[in-house]
């Protein structure tokens, strides 16, 4: 049994700039290639239910029992800008990769590998603007000058030592989340 925790730090909107609805979902593939741009890969072992974000951080945890070896993780989010209108998607990027917008709105959110995860390490990587309105728009001032109104906020991903508590529900999963 191994349990994770992944972490999403969502940022603020822009001044003036009304979102709701913010949304993320994560999904865990076991698959021996990342089959990402393969339009009939296996479905996910795992969907997440839309999992609500605001600005700040949000932890999810979970146990599961297939080996990390074979698991991907991908995840993507929405937000609406207020009133209606298009959404704005965003993804998480792998660590130290960033896929064209084009490619992640075709295919998906991009898979990230978890065969390099072991106990207490961690992976991390960027929610990165895809589709839709910005919800970061730059202002002039100094702040832009560092940051990308594509940068959404972050992930991160973590092995706990030992194993999760709680009872596994069938297909090997268990989630809990803490806001």
């Amino acid at each position: 049994m191994t349990t994770l925790r992944l972490f999403i730090n969502y940022f603020a909107p822009s001044a003036g700039v009304q979102t709701d609805g913010a949304h993320i979902n994560f999904y865990l593939y076991n698959s021996a290639t990342n089959d990402w741009k393969n339009p009939s890969h296996a479905p996910p072992v795992y969907s997440s239910a839309k999992v609500p974000v605001k600005p700040g951080g949000r932890r999810e945890e979970f146990s599961i029992d297939l080996p990390l070896a074979q698991l991907w993780l991908s995840l993507a989010g929405q937000v609406r800008v207020s009133p209606g209108g298009q959404p704005t998607i965003f993804v998480a990027e792998p660590p130290d990769l960033l896929y064209p917008d084009a490619d992640a709105f075709d295919f998906g959110p991009p898979w990230i590998a978890l065969k390099d995860l072991t106990p207490g390490a961690g992976l991390s990587g960027n929610l990165w603007h895809i589709n839709g309105p910005y919800t970061r728009v730059p202002d002039g001032s100094l702040y832009w000058q560092n940051n990308n109104r594509s940068l959404l906020g972050t992930w991160a991903l973590k092995q706990v030592a030992g194993s999760g508590s709680a009872p596994m529900p069938p297909g090997g999963l268990s989630v809990s989340s803490d806001d």
